[in-house]
């Protein structure tokens, strides 16, 4: 199997994910309404997947499912219908490791799909999915393979060489630009369709939303608890946020 390391999601590893679970209880009560769904440009990379209508959809790594929700809204904007009828309009299913996530994506979206499970592991039969998103999480090309069908979409939203590196230098003291990320284009089993790299300046101006910021990054794992402090007592933060998403289609 052919994989892409986790670049920004917590480990995978139950202990730690428990830890995860610990403050995602507290962040996901604002996360709805918070400029941090911007940093992760939810927006750019949903409009890739183009029409959704009547097809199914999965997030592999999708924490509380706002990216799922956001698909179901459009959907629904789509064309008027009765709401008794939307499971019919757009299937979505979602995994995650993290426990409190599914609790959260499950309760906000009462017609969606979610189970507690690995991307490297889908609990979903073969060729099942017609579209499958994943941002910032680990890439298992063969089992999101297996899972989609013959010409479906595959989005992987990965973080650029200047993403948060803002940050970065507030926590590292020789901080590092992120690689350019791996693809998987010679593999037989998808084509790249297109690149799109999403670029600006992300300014914070209040020390809960740069706390928010940091325990929501790889970085929080890493930092002592006094780097931890002292970035989370900012009272302003300016880093610039680059992600790259690449759409492949999987082979007929």
């Amino acid at each position: 199997m052919i994989s892409v390391p986790e670049s920004s999601a917590p480990p995978a590893d139950p202990a730690v994910a428990n830890d995860y679970d610990s403050f995602a209880e507290a962040y996901s009560a604002e996360n709805e309404a918070s400029l941090l769904n911007a940093y992760h440009e939810r927006p750019a990379m949903l409009a890739l997947a183009g029409d959704v209508t009547g097809r199914r959809i999965l997030d592999a790594g999708c924490g509380e499912g706002y990216y799922l929700r956001q698909i179901r809204e459009a959907a629904m904007q789509h064309r008027a219908f009765d709401s008794a009828f939307a499971s019919t309009k757009v299937q979505l299913c979602g995994v995650d490791i993290s426990k409190h996530g599914i609790r959260v994506a499950a309760k906000r979206d009462a017609l969606g799909h979610y189970a507690v499970a690995s991307s490297a592991d889908l609990p979903l039969a073969d060729r099942r999915v017609d579209a499958l998103l994943t941002h910032f999480s680990p890439v298992f090309v063969d089992a999101f393979a297996r899972v989609l069908r013959p010409n479906g979409l595959l989005l992987v939203g990965s973080p650029g060489p200047e993403h948060l590196f803002g940050l970065k230098q507030l926590i590292y003291d020789d901080p590092q630009r992120h690689s350019s990320p791996a693809t998987f284009d010679d593999d037989a089993q998808f084509m790249l369709m297109k690149t799109e790299r999403i670029r600006y300046q992300l300014s914070l101006n209040s020390s809960r939303d740069i706390h928010n910021l940091l325990a929501m990054t790889p970085f929080f794992w890493t930092a002592d608890e006094a780097t931890q402090r002292r970035v989370a007592s900012l009272a302003t933060l300016e880093t610039s946020i680059d992600v790259i998403v690449d759409v492949y289609q999987r082979s007929p």
